[in-house]
């Protein structure tokens, strides 16, 4: 065994001491969460002024970690580099209160350099990256997640170190030590370590079109579902780095960079609440959803359907009530529904033991239930395509009349401008006539959808001219319409779906005789294309 092998050992076994420093085993069987959110858009005296990152990063980060069950402990602006040791001395005081915290976050969003970040006040009392390490081993939590956008953010992770300057050493004449960090640990050991990301190694941005940093934009996306690449139904703090590293690298040149230590399993971090759970309007009582590691619960009192927006996965679903325990098995869908019934076995509910999440029981996170209406609006803006018939009841043939009709155009979820074409053509006694009509429409009412079904229910008005026998002299009139309207869309994609509309409505004509009414009805049938709406 070489002389470079106690070397090794040392920073191994250092770094199984920082992990083990990640917090004292927790009687609580929940993850308490922490955060602690730092914006600094004013920097120092030669630096621009970052005008979004408080509204466009650290006030939406905020609130979306509130949805993920985090407490915020500190939320600092244009902070000084004193104002942050003292607000990070009271987050120590807290971890070593109850209850025991378990994981913590910790956010820096602004200007930095490669050496410190650019806190206010003078720069000969800047928090250097050094500083922060060591205040950062200082916290004694299971699992840490540190993220960094500002300028030169991956210096840190230099400063740091890595587990790959272990490697470099042993290639230097050393011989490789295969150390089995399990064995620190009892079997099946729950996740903890650290996990730092950074926006960029060299320049970082904020972005006019995404009225906030780019990074940061596409971290607060990722929790949204679109970082949820193995589809498990949990969203990994590994996963939102992959996830906006991609998406940062198609628009600037960041160079994103992470560092990873972690023991156990992968640390679900976010649900991607791409599921949809309903409880009927016949039950009531005390609701506790279980899958994987998230929790919800509600207490239902009033006899009316419960929509809840839920990660996909198996779990379970428990029901308290004065009828005694349900306990149900639900498997919930990417983008599908889960319905739970009455149907099964009621016990004491001291008898039934408490649902707890697999492997690691202090990762299970309470999350406040995600209610939501199955009726929403729709995607702002759509591409409709649609032909069809339209009849009257005798403006043009006294015995009623039909035509085919083509519209194309605009529609928005309060309503619509299309261009239609529609022509017949008409036998009498002594001839034929054929009709040509060309017409703008306008549409005013409201959008509504229902999974994957969309309905719009609003009045029309048209005005348009229609053409007699194109060979004729004076043939030439205006037409006009109104009316109310009705169409459904059944959406085969979420972009892509088939439209049927239907009309029923008035038409005014002057045939010398004074003005008269005739009944106009219309049905059609076609298709959607709905435009991304970037919410």
């Amino acid at each position: 065994m070489s002389r470079q092998n106690p070397l090794l050992r040392w920073f191994v076994c250092g770094w199984v001491g920082i992990v083990a420093l990640c917090g004292a085993t927790s009687a609580s069987a929940q993850d308490v969460r922490l955060a602690f959110l730092v914006a600094n858009p004013q920097g120092w005296k030669d630096d621009p002024y970052l005008k979004y990152i408080v509204k466009g990063d650290l006030e939406p980060m905020a609130r979306s970690l509130r949805n993920l069950g985090f407490h915020i402990h500190t939320t600092l602006v244009n902070g000084s580099a004193r104002q942050f040791r003292i607000a990070f001395q009271k987050l120590l005081v807290r971890l070593r209160q109850k209850p025991t915290v378990t994981t913590l976050f910790f956010y820096y969003t602004g200007h930095a350099d490669r050496k410190a970040f650019h806190l206010g006040g003078p720069r000969n009392y800047a928090l250097g990256y050094k500083e922060f390490i060591s205040m950062l081993r200082k916290v004694r939590v299971k699992r840490r997640f540190v993220m960094l956008d500002a300028c030169f953010g991956g210096q840190l992770i230099r400063e740091f170190g890595s587990l790959e300057q272990a490697k470099r050493l042993v290639k230097k004449g050393g011989t490789r030590v295969p150390v089995d960090l399990r064995k620190f640990y009892k079997s099946e050991p729950p996740t903890r370590g650290i996990q730092i990301i950074s926006s960029s190694s060299t320049f970082a941005f904020e972005s006019p079109k995404h009225r906030g940093s780019v990074f940061t934009h596409y971290f607060l996306k990722g929790m949204k579902g679109g970082a949820d690449v193995d589809r498990n139904g949990a969203i990994s703090f590994q996963e939102l780095f992959v996830f906006a590293s991609r998406e940062v690298q198609k628009e600037t040149i960041q160079k994103p960079q992470r560092f990873i230590y972690q023991v156990g399993q992968d640390y679900p971090f976010a649900p991607n609440y791409a599921g949809r759970l309903l409880i009927p309007s016949s039950i009531t009582g005390h609701v506790k959803v279980v899958i994987g590691n998230f929790v919800w619960r509600h207490h239902k009192t009033k006899k009316r359907p419960l929509w809840l927006r839920v990660n996909t996965g198996r779990g379970s679903v428990e029901i308290k009530s004065k009828q005694g325990c349900l306990r149900k098995t639900i498997v919930v869908k990417r983008q599908g529904w889960a319905a739970l019934t009455r149907k099964g076995t009621e016990k004491n509910c001291q008898d039934v033991p408490p649902i707890i999440a697999k492997g690691d029981p202090d990762s299970q996170v309470y999350l406040e239930p995600q209610e939501f209406s199955p009726w929403r609006s729709v995607q702002p803006w759509s591409l409709e395509v649609r032909a069809g018939l339209l009849g009257t009841s005798g403006l043009l043939y006294e015995k009623g009349d039909w035509a085919g009709v083509f519209s194309v155009g605009m529609r928005h979820r309060y309503g619509g401008l299309f261009l239609s074409v529609w022509g017949t053509e008409q036998a009498f006694s002594s001839r034929s006539a054929s009709y040509l009509g060309v017409e703008a429409r306008g549409e005013l009412g409201y959008g509504l959808e229902w999974t994957r079904f969309h309905l719009f229910l609003g009045a029309f008005l048209t005005a348009g001219v229609v053409v007699q026998d194109l060979g004729q002299v004076n043939n030439i009139a205006g037409v006009f319409r109104g009316g109310g309207t009705l169409s459904l869309v059944i959406r085969i994609t979420p972009q892509w779906g088939l439209t049927f509309a239907g009309d029923i409505g008035t038409v005014p004509a002057n045939f010398g005789q004074g003005l008269q009414w005739f009944v106009y009805g219309s049905a059609s049938a076609g298709v959607r294309f709905s435009f991304p709406s970037g919410e």
